[in-house]
């Protein structure tokens, strides 16, 4: 009995002490064989692509008409991995996860979460089978209408010119067009560092970066600050025990929490300790008395 017991008090403890947040389980896929069958989905992580392209015409300070063009960046799959993800709940907690992606993608476009606390109703549950056991500068080249629409794949770009954490001004992304890179920020994790399994709870997504897009085209210039992914390091963000999280268009998350239900409290937990801790001992009491007036009528 006293094992019992010892086992209903480490088992109360891991169900009491545990935080109620979603929390899964990541890994890269490379082939098939590194599925296990039990994940909730898949993804793959966010690559960038700068675009450069005509939306019609404006007139100049001169009143002649030229070309209006528009920079804009995109976020693409880097298919060099994808990540599978799975529940990692504990005991007594149950995550519910929908992902919604962009169509015809395998890029997140949305992930809801909602936690279910069953830690009481678990405590209860074991406490009542114990007890019955016991009882930089504009390039000098313009950017041409030929070229148009331009495509730029900035992972090639951070990729050939080993661009790391730093920023980088100045980069030459062809045909008159030059970019500055921020910095990675500070927070950002190398994926290289990418663990597995990798249990969190919360999202990973990959590192923004900001970036400013110069050229010249028709004797005017152009500037844009945009931000883009950069998959060779992630972000993590912090699942909300209900809500969302809803990716910018560009790169970056943002998080709703909605009110939390059916979460228990922690007085809820230690009075539902109490009380299955009262009837164990009351079961364990009644059981020694009934023993003792046995033998006393013996």
């Amino acid at each position: 009995m006293k094992k019992i017991i010892i086992a209903y008090l480490f088992g109360v403890v891991l169900l009491s002490g545990c935080t109620v947040v979603p929390t899964v389980e990541y890994s890269k896929i490379t082939s098939p064989s590194d599925l296990t069958g039990d994940e909730i989905d898949s993804f793959y992580l966010s690559k960038s692509i700068i675009k450069i392209y005509k939306i019609g015409t404006k007139k100049d300070s001169q009143d002649k008409e030229i070309d209006k063009l528009f920079i804009l960046s995109t976020p693409v799959e880097s298919t060099e991995f994808k990540v599978g993800i799975r529940k990692a709940d504990s005991i007594g907690v149950e995550t519910n996860i929908n992902i919604k992606k962009i169509e015809n993608t395998a890029l997140i476009q949305e992930v809801g979460t909602e936690v279910t606390d069953n830690r009481v109703e678990m405590i209860e549950r074991i406490g009542t089978i114990i007890t019955g056991a016991a009882a930089l500068a504009f390039s000098n080249t313009e950017l041409e209408q030929k070229v148009l629409p331009k495509r730029i794949n900035v992972s090639v770009l951070l990729n050939n010119l080993n661009i790391d954490r730093n920023k980088k001004n100045g980069v030459d992304a062809a045909d008159g067009v030059t970019i500055d890179f921020g910095e990675i920020p500070q927070d950002a994790i190398s994926i290289t560092k990418f663990s597995e399994p990798m249990e969190m709870s919360g999202l990973i997504y990959s590192a923004c970066r900001d970036a400013k897009v110069k050229f010249k085209y028709e004797d005017s210039k152009y500037e844009k600050n945009v931000k883009v992914s950069d998959p060779r390091f992630f972000q993590t963000i912090a699942f909300p025990v209900k809500g969302k999280i809803t990716f910018h268009s560009e790169c970056g998350v943002s998080v709703l929490s909605e009110k939390e239900t059916g979460v228990k409290t922690n007085t809820e937990i230690i009075n539902a300790l109490i009380a299955q801790g009262k009837a164990i001992k009351d079961a364990i009491d009644a059981a020694k008395k009934d023993e003792k007036d046995e033998k006393d009528e013996k």
